[in-house]
């Protein structure tokens, strides 16, 4: 959901949509900098709740200092003396916490086949190995990997890219039952075919849990060839995996805020560089007028930069007999509309107070 409109902008730059060069696409496109941009200085999203996802490093540093958040007010998450753990999330309101995780420094796997039942384990885990071939040729043909712990994912470094197959990723239960996962995305266009190099994420199911085959047991998931082959095979470099969750944090030990506030009230936790994960929903129902008026503000801003940059249609030189003339009216108009937004803009701001988020800009 956008802080605010087309039509809202365009009056407020006092123009038409016409004079736009880009019209539709390019206002749009100045709405989504204006929000990102509102969201990235307050740390609130203003929208309908989306999930999001941060990241924390583990410290037994009791000075982690975070004085940046907090309504402006310093502010330390402090490893308390009966062994909690205090966070603060980066977007608010906060309207549920999904799950709590602590990640597991490997990233390597314990045993991976290729679509002939071959092991390529030391291959797939070394960075500088021999390239494995993915016979993409059948389909159904699948690399199997055995995880020693769950993942969100994984990165693939291809020595050659695959060409038009199609892949699906699923895991296994623990009765060996194949589930497509949910929701995978890609960091790159292609990466999840293994046709670009890149990161392939998915939510984390519920029931993948530890499944036994011949001698090797953990969490089983495959890259599976589905109906359309490849005509060209990938070769891998390397994969690793993506997040791999330790333990997941019980919901009865954790305590949360709207404002973004979370304590986890657990037993000391490892330290670690970004080892703890929190997925969580963050939003609003409505926009608050302040602001939907500010998003206007800043599309409207753009607006008018776009029209000074382009050429105009309405008159602007001439002559008459042998007297050559020219005006900048329609320029210094804008100009002055442009410096009142931005005068405006400094207030709307303000008006979002303490809620400003005034560091790494």
């Amino acid at each position: 959901m956008a802080y605010t409109t087309a039509a809202k902008a365009l009056y407020l730059a006092g123009v038409t949509s016409s004079a736009v060069e880009g019209t539709t696409t390019a206002i749009a496109q100045f709405i989504s900098w204006a929000d990102a941009l509102i969201e990235q200085k307050t740390g609130k999203v203003y929208s309908t709740p989306s999930a999001k996802t941060d990241y924390f490093d583990l410290s037994e540093n009791v000075y982690q200092q975070d004085w940046l958040r907090e309504q402006g007010r310093a502010h330390y998450n402090y490893n308390y003396p009966e062994g909690r753990d205090k966070v603060v999330l980066t977007y608010s309101p906060v309207t549920s916490i999904t799950s709590v995780m602590v990640l597991y420094e490997q990233s390597s796997f314990d045993y991976v086949t290729n679509p002939a039942g071959t092991e390529v384990t030391s291959e797939i885990n070394s960075v500088r190995g021999t390239p494995v071939t993915f016979d993409g040729g059948t389909d159904a043909n699948a690399l199997t990997f055995v995880s020693p712990y769950p993942i969100h994912g994984v990165n693939i470094d291809l020595h050659t890219n695959g060409v038009s197959g199609v892949l699906s990723w699923v895991y296994l239960d623990s009765d060996g039952n194949e589930t497509a996962f949910s929701n995978v995305s890609e960091s790159e266009s292609g990466a999840d075919d293994m046709t670009a190099s890149g990161k392939v994420s998915w939510d984390m199911p519920p029931d993948w849990d530890e499944y036994t085959s011949g001698s090797y047991t953990g969490y089983y998931f495959k890259a599976k060839v589905n109906s359309t082959v490849f005509t060209t095979d990938p070769a891998i470099n390397h994969i690793y995996s993506v997040d791999p969750v330790e333990s997941f944090i019980s919901p009865g030990t954790i305590v949360w805020k709207s404002n973004g506030s979370l304590l986890l009230r657990s037993n000391w936790l490892a330290s670690g560089m970004r080892n703890l994960r929190v997925d969580y929903k963050a939003g609003a129902t409505s926009v608050p007028t302040v602001v939907e008026e500010l998003s206007s503000n800043l599309v409207a801003q753009k607006i008018l930069e776009n029209l000074m940059g382009a050429s105009f249609d309405s008159l602007t030189s001439g002559s008459v007999g042998e007297e050559q003339w020219a005006t900048g009216e329609q320029y210094m108009s804008q100009l002055r509309t442009l410096t009142e937004l931005r005068k405006d803009e400094e207030r709307l701001w303000k008006m979002l107070g303490d809620d400003l988020y005034v560091g790494g800009m």
